[in-house]
């Protein structure tokens, strides 16, 4: 499941239908940093300020190297725990499995220390998780119900999942995340930002 070099998943399987979830050609599970541009490189009123928007992807950068992985097989519980580095960042990771699960629990916590510069962009850290099959639909929560999306490369509001539908129907994968995100429901996966 789970690649001890770089964190990454290398496979997950629905136990119901043994169907791949995720598409084992790209890294999984992963942390990236992204490079967004500003406001004012879009548009000629820059604001000053990036909450409530998000620039276009300038550069993505991979940054689970030289992790240092430890891990325990429990009866009931299986983990994994890396920390990295990047930037003037760290991230600390503990993924978390219980026997006869569907839930693969990550408890992650960051040292943010990355700053935006008009002229030079906005970082982000991203979550990526790219699926085996195209998703016909992206189910989103939102204030007071869920709204669904067809596949957009942008990045949309929802408070506290995604959840990428089978074209045909069957079941998919759902991204929880336990404060408000927005998340992109294109190319096969579901990821916050």
């Amino acid at each position: 499941m789970f690649n001890i070099l770089d964190g990454s998943i290398d496979f997950m399987i629905d136990k119901a239908t043994g169907k791949e979830m995720i598409d084992a050609a790209r890294k999984s599970g992963i942390f990236r940093l992204v490079d967004e541009a500003d406001h004012k490189e879009i548009t000629d009123e820059g604001t000053g300020m990036s909450s409530w928007f998000v620039g276009r992807y300038k550069h993505i950068q991979w940054i689970h190297q030289n992790l240092e992985i430890t891990s325990t097989k429990g009866t009931l519980r299986s983990q994994i725990a890396y920390e990295l580095s990047f930037r003037n960042s760290k991230l600390k990771v503990m993924i978390s499995l219980d026997k006869g699960s569907s839930h693969l629990d990550f408890k992650v916590e960051c040292d943010w220390q990355e700053v935006g510069c008009l002229g030079k962009g906005v970082p982000q850290l991203q979550f990526y998780m790219p699926l085996h099959d195209s998703c016909a639909m992206y189910h989103y929560d939102v204030p007071f119900g869920r709204v669904t999306r067809q596949a957009l490369d942008i990045d949309l509001p929802g408070n506290n999942y995604i959840y990428g539908e089978g074209k045909d129907g069957s079941a998919g994968v759902m991204l929880m995340s336990k404060v408000g995100y927005g998340f992109r429901g294109a190319d096969n996966l579901p990821l916050p930002y």
